[in-house]
């Protein structure tokens, strides 16, 4: 693909834009970077400046996300992948008028990400609309969706759906309300940090529960909580006082 593109990097961490500025020179040199934003004051500079044809925008600025800075400067004329280091929002990925990559960013992902944009921009298709709705479906917490990552592939599964993880050695088990049960490759700790912002809550190294489908509490015999689904789950020791705190409980 030879067509000229043109974009800048807004990203709160000077080593994540130098090492994506690197990945872009090295694999598409097609691509113009026209310039860099480590806070949204210097990126909207930036934007009354320069014209682009794709923004790549990291999610999350301290206590500030990327989506008060784009409401700010709507309509949005140019195509954008979005960053983060944190699994927001993986139902992007089925999205075509954007993309979501994951720090540290996979170049075979990003190939992708930057073919779909190209795509995009040749078909001279209107990106306002597609990046609205994205935005609205990354900020709705309530219908967010994550990516379980398992054997036979990628399922898509609102956490609204799920009552709880439990470690499987380096795996973990998802528990969902309709019954049945993913066994995923990834992690316990990887799948709180996908769900930080979420109704979830760590109780136990073994344990990550959603709070709302907490039927009953106890303090005896060490605590431990009750699902809805009538499943018993030990609160560890050092959890006690935050998943009480949690609950209103003292």
């Amino acid at each position: 693909m030879t067509q000229n593109f043109k974009t800048i990097i807004v990203d709160d961490e000077e080593s994540s834009i130098s090492n994506l500025k690197f990945l872009l020179s090295e694999y598409h040199p097609q691509i113009t970077i026209l310039g860099t934003a480590n806070h949204f004051e210097s990126a909207k500079k930036l934007l009354e400046h320069t014209e682009i044809d794709l923004a790549f925008l990291d999610v999350q600025f301290g206590t500030k996300n990327i989506f008060e800075f784009l409401e700010s400067i709507s309509p949005i004329y140019f195509s954008i992948i979005f960053i983060s280091a944190y699994n927001h929002a993986l139902q992007a990925f089925q999205f075509d008028a954007v993309d979501y990559l994951l720090k540290p960013i996979d170049i075979n992902l990003l190939h992708k990400a930057i073919y779909k944009a190209q795509q995009k921009k040749m078909k001279n298709v209107e990106s306002y609309t597609a990046s609205k709705f994205l935005m609205e479906n990354l900020k709705d917490k309530s219908t967010e969706k994550i990516a379980i990552a398992s054997t036979s592939g990628y399922e898509i599964i609102s956490t609204t759906e799920i009552y709880y993880f439990t470690a499987n050695g380096s795996y973990t088990n998802v528990f969902l309300i309709e019954g049945r049960k993913i066994i995923s490759s990834k992690n316990l700790k990887f799948f709180e940090q996908m769900t930080a912002a979420s109704e979830f809550i760590r109780i136990h190294n073994s344990s990550l529960i959603n709070k709302n489908f907490v039927k009953k509490i106890y303090k005896s015999d060490g605590g431990f909580v009750v699902m809805k689904n009538d499943k018993k789950l030990t609160i560890s020791a050092s959890k006690k006082n935050d998943v009480f705190k949690t609950f209103g409980l003292t």
